[in-house]
């Protein structure tokens, strides 16, 4: 897939220095309201699907597909787009929202994003200064990841008190990260 030429990011209007809003989203990025459509609109088609996978939901009659989880890699800015689809609605997969945006940089020298959260926390902060910007976590995810109930969730690099990456996802959501 190529680079859309006509997407913010080929135009250079600097996605690597947009704001992650906890629980809203990152720049036109919403959560919860924007589409696979939308990402491709804004930062145009050169990601490549990292999983694809379905969950299920059970009740006394029965399992059935619930909702349909895939994950888009713009690797040029260190970011992960998480876009879930419910097959029961019938929804092209182009109708599909944003759940999550990440933004990884376990190797700074291969990551552009040099953005900040609203409160201004980025990439290489130490984890003090995430409690001192977003207060207390309310979780610890089993994968180490520190989870915020406004919709953060921070995760170190290995064996580092230093920020890697920085996740976005819905407050409704945070069961999903507990």
């Amino acid at each position: 897939m190529g680079l859309n030429r006509s997407s913010p990011v080929a135009r250079g209007n600097d996605y690597e220095m947009r704001e992650l809003v906890p629980g809203v989203g990152f720049g036109d990025i919403r959560l919860g309201a924007s589409t696979l459509a939308d990402v491709e609109r804004i930062l145009g088609t050169d990601h490549r699907v990292r999983t694809r996978n379905t969950t299920q939901a059970c009740d006394p009659s029965g399992c059935r597909d619930d909702i349909v989880v895939f994950t888009l890699e713009h690797k040029r800015l260190g970011l992960t787009i998480g876009l879930r689809q419910d097959p029961e609605q019938g929804a092209p997969i182009e109708r599909a929202l944003v759940r999550t945006v990440s933004v990884d940089c376990n190797d700074p020298k291969a990551c552009n994003f040099r953005g900040a959260t609203s409160k201004g926390l980025r990439i290489g902060d130490g984890k003090d200064r995430a409690k001192e910007l977003h207060g207390d976590i309310q979780a610890r995810h089993p994968s180490g990841n520190l989870v915020y109930s406004e919709g953060l969730a921070i995760s170190s690099a290995y064996q580092s008190n230093r920020i890697a990456t920085l996740t976005l996802f819905l407050p409704d959501d945070i069961k999903r990260f507990q």
